[in-house]
């Protein structure tokens, strides 16, 4: 959930300052590990745990240990705020929340403007070769519809939603009734 990177992984006050962070967020069970690694650049070790996936970055410098403070990069928007040390187990967990909430409502924006809905097999075609992303329609369950199509547009099932609608319409394919 966070990494620590000290700007200097050889000074020692950068390196105590940052075992003191450590702790404190793991006690109240927030995932942190501390970056001292030596052979790679700062702009390394920022692009390597961005990589990786991981939401906070805290870089701990001169700065930060003489202000008692640390500064937060977020991986999801790139914003650095400064946090004071007293006051980061709250700030961090309400921005983990924060960060997991826009990342949510990002994906299922991005979601429903890439799903189309097909009424009929002509549709299907058309959003297939126009666009991409999901497309809604109806199908019998029958394997052969299922091959066909994907033989001829590329097309595959991927979800079959949870919530299904109280009208099912026809297969897309063989006009045949659609099932839930």
């Amino acid at each position: 959930q966070v990494i620590i990177v000290p700007i200097d992984p050889n000074d020692n006050a950068l390196v105590f300052y940052s075992r003191e962070i450590v702790d404190s967020l793991k006690k109240v069970g927030i995932r942190v590990d501390l970056d001292l690694r030596e052979a790679q650049t700062l702009g390394y070790k920022f692009n390597d745990w961005e990589l990786l996936g991981v939401p906070i970055r805290l870089e701990i410098g001169q700065k930060e240990v003489e202000n008692k403070t640390a500064t937060a990069a977020r991986r999801d928007n790139g914003k650095k705020i400064t946090i004071k040390k007293g006051e980061l187990t709250e700030e961090l967990q309400h921005l983990l929340d924060e960060i997991q909430s826009d990342l949510f409502l990002k994906a299922r924006d991005f979601l429903v403007e890439h799903t189309s809905e097909a009424l009929d097999y002509s549709d299907f075609r058309k959003i297939m070769k126009d666009s991409k992303g999901f497309i809604k329609a109806f199908w019998c369950e029958n394997p052969l519809c299922e091959v066909k199509i994907k033989e001829e547009t590329k097309a595959t099932i991927r979800v079959i939603p949870f919530e299904q609608p109280k009208d099912i319409g026809a297969c897309i394919y063989c006009k045949k009734p659609g099932k839930v």
